[in-house]
């Protein structure tokens, strides 16, 4: 444990220990923002008010900053501002929210550059200086851990020394192509752009664009410059599809390829030069249609997302893109047959790289609705949430221990998980579709550091705020919840709850959603095989087969477990095969298509672990009977 920090206040808000003293002349009680009552002592707080003073706070920030423009390096500065985030942490009532967000802004804005060489520091904290609305374009953004910080900055600083004006007036722009071109997207064989050229065709661009990149938050319009064609073909898009707002029609453009799919055939776009323009003449399979719409959706200023999932049969691929409108909805349909709307779709992060659920996209959409202020709130009082759990780690003080010199102060919030989540409620009521928001509260659910009372309030929280917006991401925060109930009953109760919620329920087969309610079954397979229930976990794998056999490839693992679990109990080869080609009778053969594609389905697989149970049995006869029909299906 540190030794305790007694300095006064005014060094703990804004100087190192270093700094002369009388670099600052603010007394205690100029951190005191509002008025207070005649009656009340000029030196003393009125209850309920904030210890923090926007105006101090700003002027500590601007002299942190300063000094680290001057010398090019990052010393104590960090520190003090991560301290000055205690303070406000521990005693600020929030009711003006301007302290927290100049502190965030400012130690984001170090945090993130420390790996740059000094004068790309001071060039980038000079420019934020002067704007500071090119600050919180990318630092509220940023992903430390998941962004390449240093080549995302670095390109920041390339549009601003090239495009400084441009930059000025769409900086959520820039931020965007610094965040998604740290790592280039790229996509077969398409060429991709330079990213200075790439900003230059949306700012030619912006007035034809569908969404305006000034007003649309980095978070989505990532989503839209993470363009893997040649400014040609985005050129070629815009003078075809101006203002198309229904962009995923498009999809259906692209001609099939069924020679490919059916009969191995090589891929005829093979043959041609890769762009739009032979793609809509030559065709391909889904995942060329999902590039085509979704290339298109970008060169017009849609965000949009190629999603896909393993179906039964074969895996596929589909369009997603954001439509316009009150409020504003991710549009996850075109190109998605039926049988794929009840799986999880998948797509990558443009930005970090990361898997991305159908569940977290559609969350997003929620983001275009809230204003800058409350984003970047969701932000703040996250990384407060964070800070304060590094404290507790550690064992390191919080609040920091300070001289007030007489001047008594509010009660502080305390170094516990109710101060971390007391700062996540303001996070989340801020800014629903703030997912770090929710991650930190899964964190702390699967650490097991919440009590009953929290695990009820947050689950009834993720349904009220983010339910709606998407279900699917309410169940990843729910998931974590209900584990932690110790009373068994309990919880078998809250799992059979969670599935009657996505489908029991639901009479109408449309708004059932499969994906979710298999997954909340599979979970509650294993809370019984961890209780050694293995009966009841049993039960539940052979009703997801008789229920759900061509829904998707989770079939395949409960007829895995099912195997596994019949031998660990005694099972003969015999009985396990049985039960096998029950499972299997259960599946559809695939229709016609290429063997590679046929291989991926559940019929294929299942019938797999069959012959393998035959084989192992000893039964020849059917084994070769078994080994002939999926050699068949294979030679298509």
């Amino acid at each position: 444990m540190r030794a305790p920090l007694t300095i006064t206040l005014v060094a703990l808000a804004g100087l190192s220990l270093s700094t002369p003293a009388a670099a600052f002349q603010n007394k205690p009680s100029d951190f005191v923002d509002r008025p207070r009552p005649a009656n009340q002592p000029a030196n003393q707080p009125a209850t309920g008010d904030s210890l923090i003073a926007f105006d101090a706070v700003k002027a500590r920030c601007a002299q942190q900053v300063a000094l680290v423009i001057d010398s090019g390096e990052v010393k104590g500065e960090l520190q003090n501002l991560d301290q000055l985030l205690d303070l406000i942490a521990a005693f600020d009532s929030f009711d003006d929210p301007r302290a927290i967000l100049e502190v965030t802004r400012w130690r984001r804005a170090l945090n993130q550059t420390l790996k740059l060489e000094p004068a790309e520091r001071r060039a980038l904290l000079r420019a934020f200086q002067e704007n500071p609305k090119l600050a919180d374009a990318i630092v509220y953004a940023a992903r430390p851990g998941k962004d390449d910080l240093p080549a995302s900055y670095r390109l920041f600083l390339k549009l601003l020394d090239q495009r400084a004006k441009q930059v000025a007036d769409f900086p959520n722009l820039a931020a965007a192509i610094a965040l998604v071109w740290d790592k280039p997207p790229g996509f077969a064989r398409a060429e991709i752009p330079d990213p200075v050229e790439l900003f230059d065709y949306f700012t030619a661009s912006a007035k034809k664009l569908v969404f305006d990149p000034k007003s649309t938050p980095p978070e989505l319009l990532v989503f839209m410059v993470d363009v893997a064609a040649p400014v040609s073909d985005l050129r070629w898009a815009m003078e075809k599809h101006a203002s198309d707002r229904r962009i995923g029609h498009v999809y259906f453009d692209v001609p099939y390829d069924t020679e490919f799919f059916k009969y191995s055939q090589p891929l005829k776009l093979d043959k041609h030069p890769f762009n739009l323009s032979n793609i809509r003449k030559v065709g391909g399979v889904c995942v060329h249609q999902a590039y085509y719409a979704a290339t298109i959706g970008k060169a017009i200023g849609v965000p949009t997302v190629q999603m896909g999932a393993a179906g039964a049969d074969v895996g596929h691929a589909w369009v997603g893109f954001l439509e316009p409108g009150s409020p504003v909805r991710w549009n996850l349909d075109f190109g998605c047959y039926e049988e794929y709307k009840k799986l999880v779709g998948h797509t990558a992060n443009p930005q970090t790289g990361d898997d991305m659920t159908d569940a977290e996209v559609a969350l997003l959409a929620a983001l275009a609705s809230d204003k800058a202020q409350d984003r970047a709130l969701a932000t703040a009082w996250t990384d407060a949430s964070l800070r304060v759990g590094g404290l507790i780690n550690r064992n390191l003080d919080f609040p920091p221990r300070v001289d007030l010199k007489g001047w008594s102060a509010p009660p502080p919030r305390s170094k516990s998980n109710d101060t971390r989540l007391a700062l996540l409620k303001f996070a989340v009521n801020a800014s629903p579709a703030y997912a770090p928001a929710w991650r930190s509260v899964i964190d702390l659910a699967s650490g097991a550091k919440l009590s009953n009372t929290q695990i009820n309030e947050w689950a009834n929280a993720v349904i009220d705020l983010a339910g709606q917006t998407s279900p699917g991401f309410a169940l990843e925060v729910l998931i974590p919840v209900i584990k932690l109930v110790q009373d068994d009953k309990e919880q078998e109760k809250l799992w059979d709850w969670a599935y009657a919620q996505f489908y029991s329920n639901l009479r109408e087969a449309k708004y059932r959603r499969v994906d979710l309610a298999v997954r909340v079954r599979m979970e509650q397979a294993q809370f019984f095989i961890d209780r050694k229930n293995t009966d009841r976990a049993y039960k539940i794998y052979q009703d997801l087969v008789q229920n759900f056999s061509d829904e998707g490839p989770f079939v395949v693992d409960a007829a895995q477990k099912c195997a596994a679990m019949m031998k660990e109990r005694g099972s003969t080869p015999v009985q396990v095969a049985n039960m096998l080609r029950d499972m299997w009778r259960k599946t559809k053969k695939p229709g016609k298509m290429s063997g590679q594609f046929v291989t991926q389905s559940n019929w294929y697989r299942i019938g797999g672990l069959y012959l393998d149970a035959l084989t192992t049995a000893g039964n020849t006869n059917d084994a070769k009977a078994v080994r002939t029909q999926l050699e068949a299906v294979t030679r298509k």
